[in-house]
């Protein structure tokens, strides 16, 4: 039996895009629950967003994932900024390499029309503040940061100071914590969790370049001996002409890249990706953040539990990170919802292994996609050069090989959580498909 002695029955410690979510799944799975965010940044509903994550830069997200957020009633606001992919391309640079993987190759029952989708940072944390705003069953609690955690007998004691001062601190109790507060999280360096850190000695440079092609919804991955290029279709629908770029860096290259004109930056981008997209014609301020890979050594203990980039912060190649948090907040959403009706405690510690064990086969698989590929295409090695072309050749050659990759790329390579949400969209979404049919 569970204790009533809660303020909240969960805390999530980060308002960020995978803290919003995991809010909106919890609450929609649970309708029950009482559910609070922490964040340090001020909510803001204006079309400028200045939180934590929704900076300038673009996310893919997956078929899955899409499919989730479309469960959750956040896709139709999304949807008229989002920039479908229809194509993968990943090529090799200077070598034959190469494969190519469009809708038409996927699987019957992929029906988004599309592998993917390419939105805003800024448009998709609107939509998830709008929507969590929406439910009015999730409290926001900001600008605040959580300064002290208390594990108590069936319950987590969470030290809340807001930036107000007549409200200088509070006290919550709940019966899960959950730590999404990004890569550089506070909370698991307070809660003395180690980090198992792969300095990549990269950066990504990111910005948004014009070219005189249309990018005709194909999504690129190009891949150099520096690291890879990503050029993701941006708006216009198939005829528009303008990319998010992710530029891989060494380290020593960082500040030289940074310091070029824009019309040199846009040379060294034509040399390096080649005329698929025509010329690049201009580009946007460049941003830039270092790259590792980033691995929690706990990410469950008794009420607790971490998520998003605080549990797992990997490169941006392959566009993973988002959509591999989205399905570990399914998965967790799915345990606690099991827990909810057994009416047991939701911070159990068999409730959150469980969790992870489910989970665990799908972060080793998309983390080792990600950091291989990294490792893998950013050598000049001879053998390793070969080895690679071969590999992009055969997933060409061979189609079947072709879709399991990309089912995982999409976020259907594993069992999928079980959520009465989901289902009951899915089962919609089939019936809508029939009706189409008549």
């Amino acid at each position: 039996m569970v204790s009533t002695n809660y303020q909240y029955d969960i805390v999530i410690a980060g308002g960020g895009m995978v803290g919003l979510s995991l809010a909106l799944m919890l609450v929609q799975e649970m309708p029950a629950l009482q559910v609070a965010i922490v964040e340090r940044a001020a909510v803001t509903h204006q079309p400028a967003v200045t939180g934590n994550s929704f900076d300038s830069r673009s996310t893919a997200v997956s078929a899955g994932s899409v499919e989730l957020l479309d469960a959750l009633e956040v896709w139709p606001a999304l949807a008229r900024h989002a920039t479908a992919i229809r194509t993968v391309d990943v090529s090799d640079r200077g070598h034959l390499g190469r494969t190519r993987y469009s809708v038409a190759n996927a699987r019957a029952q992929h029906t988004l029309g599309a592998l993917g989708f390419v939105l805003d940072n800024a448009h998709l944390g609107q939509a998830l503040l709008a929507a969590v705003k929406q439910t009015g069953r999730i409290t926001q609690l900001c600008p605040a940061t959580v300064t002290a955690i208390a594990p108590k007998a069936q319950a987590t004691e969470i030290t809340v100071e807001f930036e107000q001062e007549q409200q200088a601190s509070q006290t919550l109790r709940a019966q899960l914590l959950i730590v999404a507060d990004g890569a550089e999280s506070g909370l698991r360096k307070q809660l003395g969790i180690g980090v198992d850190i792969n300095d990549y000695g990269q950066h990504a440079v990111i910005a948004n370049v014009h070219h005189s092609e249309p990018h005709k919804c194909v999504a690129y991955e190009r891949f150099t001996e520096q690291g890879p290029m990503a050029l993701l279709p941006r708006g216009g629908g198939e005829r528009g002409c303008q990319s998010a770029l992710v530029w891989t860096r060494p380290e020593s290259q960082l500040q030289t890249t940074l310091a070029l004109s824009d019309e040199d930056c846009l040379a060294q981008i034509q040399n390096t990706f080649g005329y698929r997209l025509g010329s690049f014609q201009k580009i946007s301020t460049r941003h830039h953040y270092p790259l590792k890979l980033s691995l929690a050594k706990e990410q469950v203990r008794s009420g607790l539990a971490l998520v998003g980039n605080a549990a797992h912060f990997l490169h941006p190649v392959a566009g993973q990170g988002f959509n591999l948090a989205v399905r570990d907040c399914a998965q967790l959403t799915a345990a606690l919802a099991e827990a909810h009706k057994q009416n047991t405690w939701l911070g159990s510690l068999p409730t959150l292994q469980a969790y992870l064990a489910k989970q665990s086969r799908d972060q080793f698989a998309t983390t080792m996609l990600s950091h291989g590929f990294n490792s893998l295409f950013s050598n000049n090695r001879k053998p390793l050069q070969l080895l690679r072309n071969l590999g992009l050749l055969g997933l060409q050659a061979a189609p079947a090989a072709q879709k399991d990759f990309f089912d995982q790329m999409m976020g259907r390579g594993m069992a999928r959580a079980e959520l009465n949400l989901l289902q009951r969209y899915l089962l919609r979404k089939q019936a809508q498909a029939e009706l189409a049919e008549v």
